[in-house]
Order: structure tokens, then sequence, then C-alpha cells
């Protein structure tokens, strides 16, 4: 058994088994609105598909859509991806243009060759069903690239807008403590920082058993600067028991 023969064809089912999963793997990000990685992995579809000979103009065409109709969900600000994917989608309208020129060469020699091959007459006739279909596809495809030229483009973030979103990432971006436990993080930090003054008019009565422990004590054996259970003390021990 000749090796080398065997070598375009292992090639041609990876290279397929390849299209097979970067389209997969499109279809996952665009379905969870990861529009970037979808676009990405439209992209390295495409170009195995260019390496090969066999894959029709409507399979590069249909490609070539989805990686515009991707890059329209990406928000963008300069229009840089707006303009891609008006690209994208004018690349498809070339390929289907191509194919209705094939097509039509087609139908005109099974129109020639009517009443002579029947086999060729059925082709010309089968090409002219396919030139209709490719003709309302190309109408299709330059009705979606009109519609992305006239998208509006978002206006540019002003000075307040960028100030306000990097504000907001970086409370976003702020870590969990070590053990987890964060439920009361930010507010413990800002009541550390300045601790309420404790007012001895204020303080709570205490129990009975509290007040005849106190008044079982004399002023002499009481401890001259008490503990006071501050509002960071108590935050602070919520958040260390589990």
């Amino acid at each position: 058994m000749d090796a080398s023969k065997d070598q375009p064809q292992s090639l041609d089912k990876l290279q397929n088994k390849l299209i097979e999963v970067y389209d997969l793997i499109a279809q996952v990000h665009q379905e969870g609105e990861e529009f970037e990685l979808a676009v990405e992995s439209y992209k390295s579809s495409l170009e195995v598909k260019k390496l090969r000979g066999d894959v029709s103009a409507g399979g590069l065409a249909e490609t070539h859509l989805m990686i515009a109709l991707a890059l329209e969900l990406i928000p963008d600000e300069k229009g840089g991806r707006l303009e891609q994917a008006i690209g994208h989608v004018e690349e498809a309208i070339e390929l289907m243009k191509g194919e209705l020129d094939r097509l039509r060469a087609k139908e005109s020699s099974g129109a020639s060759a009517a009443g002579e091959d029947t086999k060729k007459a059925a082709n010309g006739a089968t090409a002219s069903s396919e030139v209709e279909e490719t003709q309302s596809l190309i109408r299709e495809l330059e009705a979606k690239r009109d519609e992305l030229k006239t998208v509006p483009q978002a206006l540019p973030m002003s000075e307040k807008d960028k100030a306000l979103e990097a504000y907001l990432a970086a409370i976003n971006s702020t870590k969990p403590i070590a053990n987890g436990k964060a439920a009361v993080n930010d507010l413990t930090n800002l009541v550390k920082k300045r601790p309420r003054p404790v007012d001895a008019k204020a303080a709570p009565k205490t129990s009975e058993s509290s007040s005849s422990v106190l008044l079982s004590t004399t002023p002499d054996d009481r401890d001259p600067h008490p503990s006071v259970e501050t509002p960071a003390k108590k935050l602070k021990t919520s958040s260390d028991n589990p």
C-alpha cells in the first residue's frame, strides 16, 4: 500500500475536522455572546476552507457572513469593526457573483444541448433554478451591506464617562479576603479608618447579672481603660466567624 496516497486523504480529513471544530466553537461563543472569540474562530475556519479546493463559493460566503454578523454585535466606538463587517459582506457578494457567472455558463450549455443530450439538458434546468436562488442571495447580501453602512456609529466617550468607567473597573477588581469572607470587607475597611467615639452617657443598659457584677466590683478593681466594642470590632468578629 502506497503511503504517499494516504497522506492527501489524511490531510483532507484533518482539515475537514478542523473546519468542523472551528465552526462549532464559533457557534458556542456566539450563543454565549462572546462575539470577539466567535470572530476569531470563524476566521480560523475560513483560513482552512481557503486551503481546500472543494469548498464551494457558498460555503466561503457563509463564513464571511457569519464573521460580519459577529462583528456587528461587538461594541465599537471608532467604527473599525463595522467597516470590517462591511468588508466581509462584500467578500461574500463577490464570491456569489462569481458563482452566478459559473451557473449562467452551465445554464447556457444546457440550453444549447437541449434535444441532443438529455443529461446536459437536465443539468441546464438545475442550473436555472440555482441561478435564481443565487441572485436572491446576492440581493439579500447587498441589502445587509447597505444596512451596515447606515448603522450610526457610537459617539466617543467623554472624559467624565472614561473616569467613571475607570472608577467602576477599580471597584470591581477588588479581590476578596483570603478566607473568602468578603461580605462586609469594604464596609469594615471604611469603618476602621474612622471609629466612632463612644459616649459614656449613651452606654447601653446591662442585664441584672452584669449589673450585679459591676456593683460588686469596687472602683479600684475596675479596668481604668475598658475595652469598648466598636462597629469595626463587631464587623471584624462577624467576618471571622464562619
